[in-house]
């Protein structure tokens, strides 16, 4: 729940082809991006239900009808 006392859901995506593809069977670290519900949904073909209604980014989305991508790397990176 967001500190308005709202709910709120964030979706997030770990990349790894990339790394994967150079690597060959070696593990790194993997670039973690926040993503829409919405995309994640599509991507995956996972129905969340009504999640997205509550994630910033799939509104944002709708309203704006461009795709966001938002690469973490620490917690002050994460929006809600």
């Amino acid at each position: 729940m967001a500190e308005s006392g709202r709910l709120s859901a964030t979706a997030y995506m770990i990349e790894q082809t990339d790394d994967l593809d150079a690597l060959g069977f070696m593990f790194g670290q993997y670039k973690t991006y926040q993503r829409s519900v919405a995309r994640i949904e599509a991507l995956t073909q996972l129905d969340f239900g009504d999640l997205a209604e509550f994630d910033g980014f799939s509104n944002e989305e709708r309203e704006t009808g461009t795709r966001i991508e938002a690469e973490i790397r620490g917690p002050a990176d994460i929006r809600v």
